[in-house]
C-alpha cells in the first residue's frame, strides 16, 4: 500500500474506528490511542493491509484485539483501576433515546460478550469470522450472542421501565 493510499484510508476510517472503540466502552483519549496503534500496526505490515479485501474490518479486528489485550494485561497485573470495559459509554446522538439505552446495556456486558457483539453487529463480521478472529468456536460465538441478546433485552427493559 502506497503512502497516498494509506493517507486516504486513515482519513476515511479513523473517525469510524474511534466511534467503534467508544462503543466498546473506551473513553475518547483511549479510543484515539487504540485507533492510532491499529494504524501503526497497519504501517508496520503494509503488504498485509494492501492484500486485505476489507481494510475497515481488518482495522476493527486489530483494534478489538488491542482492547482485549489491554483488558487481559490489567487483569493479570491485578491493577486496582476501573476495568476497561466497565466504563459508561459516551453520549452519542440517537433516535428517541433508544441508542442510549442500548449503549448503557452494552456497557454492562462482559468484555468478551462486548467484543463478540461489536464485531458481529458493528463490524458486520459473520459468526465464523468472529470465531476465527477471537479464537473461539462458532458454537461459543453463537452462545455468546444468544446470551448477550437475552441480557441486553432484559437490561433495556429494566432501564426503560425504571
Amino acid at each position: 500500500m502506497h503512502q497516498a493510499e494509506f493517507d486516504a484510508l486513515y482519513a476515511r476510517e479513523r473517525p469510524s474506528l474511534v466511534g467503534y472503540l467508544r462503543f466498546l466502552g473506551l473513553a475518547a483519549p483511549e479510543a484515539e490511542d487504540v485507533a492510532q496503534e491499529a494504524f501503526v500496526r497497519a504501517l508496520a505490515t503494509p503488504g498485509q493491509l494492501g492484500e486485505v479485501a476489507n481494510p475497515r474490518a481488518w482495522l476493527r479486528l486489530v483494534a478489538t484485539r488491542l482492547v482485549v489485550d489491554r483488558s487481559r494485561r490489567a487483569r493479570i497485573a491485578r491493577v486496582n483501576l476501573p476495568r476497561l470495559f466497565q466504563r459508561e459509554l459516551p453520549e452519542m446522538a440517537d433516535v428517541a433515546g433508544t441508542g442510549l439505552l442500548v449503549r448503557r446495556a452494552v456497557a454492562k456486558l462482559s468484555s468478551s460478550a462486548r467484543a463478540v457483539v461489536g464485531l458481529f453487529y458493528l463490524a458486520d463480521f459473520s459468526v465464523s469470522q468472529v470465531a476465527a478472529h477471537l479464537g473461539m468456536s462458532e458454537s461459543a460465538v453463537k452462545a455468546t450472542l444468544h446470551r448477550a441478546r437475552r441480557e441486553l433485552a432484559a437490561l433495556v427493559e429494566e432501564d426503560t421501565f425504571s
